[in-house]
């Protein structure tokens, strides 16, 4: 996109805003159709007690999920939201900057599908802890942690962010940072029992 604030560049926003929404739309089925209950599964995914979190824990509870899979799907969507309402937010700011082009003091008169409530796209700090509350349970269940490796990041720079403008975010960091040290102890295991098992136990493992 040109980065001088045009009306050709509101316009490029507008249409690149639409998409989204429509993306949105599709994001929104599938959490609804995923978090139907299941047999002997009534949620997809629930809060526990934190038994063993190791470290210092800024979240209430901790998320179980039915099984790894499903874990490893809600890490990926929340950790997709972060980046998707993030690229709104941008979007939605481009649209309103004044075109150098245009009139002074113009305002954009924007189609009725596109005048969202941009507070709705606000919510990052909840995906974040989302990601957070879900990486024990799905790292105990998979055989693959380096999955694990992008929600985490993105959940990490996401309380970057917020540190480095208010100084807030410290505990989360921290917390991540201890998950990272049981992420790799548990590739090293994973990696450790490939290197012992022969090649047709490794296609069952």
């Amino acid at each position: 996109m040109p980065m001088e604030a045009t009306l050709s560049r509101q316009h490029h926003a507008q249409q690149l805003l639409r998409n989204c929404l429509s993306l949105e739309r599709h994001f929104n089925a599938w959490f609804q159709l995923v978090n139907r209950p299941s047999y002997g599964y009534p949620m997809a995914y629930w809060a526990d007690e934190i038994i063993n979190p190791g470290g210092l824990l800024p979240f209430s509870n901790l998320y179980s999920f039915k099984d790894g899979n499903t874990g490893l799907a809600f890490l990926y969507y929340w950790m997709t939201q972060i980046v998707f309402h993030q690229c709104i937010e941008n979007l939605h700011q481009i649209m309103y900057q004044p075109a150098i082009d245009a009139y002074p003091d113009m305002w954009p008169n924007l189609p009725y599908d596109l005048q969202i409530d941009i507070t709705q796209y606000q919510h990052g700090r909840l995906f974040a802890a989302d990601i957070c509350r879900g990486l024990d349970s799905v790292l105990h269940e998979t055989v693959q942690p380096d999955m694990l490796m992008l929600p985490m990041k993105i959940a990490m720079n996401f309380y970057k962010d917020i540190h480095a403008t208010s100084q807030d975010g410290l505990m989360e960091i921290m917390w991540i940072d201890n998950f990272r040290s049981r992420l790799v102890e548990k590739g090293q295991h994973v990696a450790g029992v490939l290197q012992s098992q022969k090649w047709s136990e490794v296609a069952t493992f």
